[in-house]
């Protein structure tokens, strides 16, 4: 029904990057080792052809064949779109795109839940249903399309809004209302309240329209001013929360990053510096190379304009911050998923520093689980060790 108004897997191999300091298991991906081993004909008759240019000629003909059967029985590899981490029935990574799969924290393979999808990188998981199992709320596709709700176990889909776009999805409970926030076509803030039955229908409440030049995203809830309740960050703004369903919410500009259209479709953390009571937020804009990656200081009157700090180098389309614990006394590291891979950023000497510490891919979203970093890519999920120094 739409809405109406109102060491972990196996197959790895071990691999330590240049210039990194941690080891990553990887899935295993097709070798050529691997190929001759399954399709010896097909590979022996590439071999031929590669290495005896008469041969190649007077085989030209077949050549195209060859290459056809073997993109035909080699299985192309699943693309990642967006990344949630699941605690029931078990604790792992879900994620979507052309195929949905779950990665357990616990070890052993990978498992395939859903295959032949398309969905789009917008995505977030929750209890819908009350049945004690998380269940996926996606974009059928990306750019415009229907929203979706995936039902754990069996994953049937149900047309939440028959079309609306979005980057971000967040569950939100407001004054005994419990759903999903929704950016609908990344303007729109909308609550999706869960049905009261399992058929029956998505009830939308907007909470506010935002008329800016920029595409908003990066939905995150934070107590900003201080008065117990939960706020949001959106994009350029934050929103005040009334306290109550029946009253408006107030949204406050802190900064003027929306020049381009996807300017707004932001990553963003709270970050802690010390000697300061209330934290701050790490901005980053995800969706451009050399991106803004900034530290928005909160003023005195968390109403007015947040100053912007630049961090520097800027990294191209960061998808994925994580803050991780401190010495006292210091700032924060941060870990930036970008498109060249890991990046750590620490604070020394009133000066930002960069370090690389992982070049495998382009990263989508980074995860914590005890001592370890999980990364997810295009194509796998990663796990990393974390700095010693900064383990708890």
């Amino acid at each position: 029904m739409e809405a109406t108004s109102s060491g972990l897997w196996p197959g790895r191999r071990r691999a330590l990057h240049t210039g990194s300091h941690m080891a990553n298991a990887r899935l295993g991906q097709p070798s050529i080792a691997a190929l001759k081993r399954t399709y010896p004909g097909i590979m022996r008759r590439l071999t031929e052809i590669r290495r005896n240019s008469d041969r190649f000629l007077r085989s030209f003909a077949v050549a195209p064949l060859v290459a056809a059967c073997v993109l035909a029985t080699v299985p192309a590899l699943a693309q990642i779109q967006g990344a949630a981490l699941v605690r029931h029935p078990h604790p792992g990574v879900l994620t979507w795109g052309t195929e949905l799969k779950f990665w357990p924290l616990a070890g052993g393979p990978p498992k395939s839940l859903k295959q032949g999808t398309g969905f789009g990188p917008g995505g977030c998981v929750a209890d819908v249903d009350g049945d004690g199992l998380d269940d996926l709320m996606v974009q059928e596709r990306p750019g415009s399309g229907a929203f979706l709700w995936l039902r754990a176990p069996r994953w049937e889909q149900r047309v939440i809004e028959r079309e609306t776009e979005f980057r971000d999805c967040l569950p939100f409970e407001f004054d005994g209302h419990k759903g999903v926030l929704v950016p609908h076509f990344n303007a729109q803030l909308r609550l999706y309240e869960y049905p009261r039955q399992r058929d029956g229908k998505w009830i939308y409440s907007e909470i506010y329209s935002i008329y800016t030049a920029s595409k908003q995203g990066g939905l995150v809830s934070f107590d900003v001013d201080g008065d117990g309740l939960p706020d949001l960050f959106i994009g350029n703004y934050w929103m005040r929360n009334p306290g109550k369903w029946d009253l408006p919410w107030r949204l406050f500009n802190m900064n003027t990053f929306f020049d381009k259209p996807d300017a707004a479709l932001a990553r963003q953390a709270i970050y802690r510096r010390p000697g300061r009571a209330k934290p701050d937020l790490l901005w980053a804009e995800s969706e451009a190379a050399p991106a803004r990656f900034a530290l928005l200081e909160r003023p005195e009157d968390e109403q007015q304009a947040w100053p912007a700090q630049l961090v520097e180098p800027a990294p191209d389309h960061p998808r994925a911050l994580l803050v991780l614990e401190s010495q006292p006394g210091e700032w924060p590291p941060i870990l930036v998923g970008a498109e060249d891979g890991l990046r750590q950023y620490t604070r020394a000497v009133n000066a930002w520093r960069m370090s690389k510490l992982w070049t495998g891919a382009p990263v989508l979203a980074l995860f914590r689980a005890g001592g370890s970093l999980l990364v997810v890519t295009p194509q796998r999920v990663e796990r990393l060790a974390l700095p010693l120094y900064r383990r708890k």
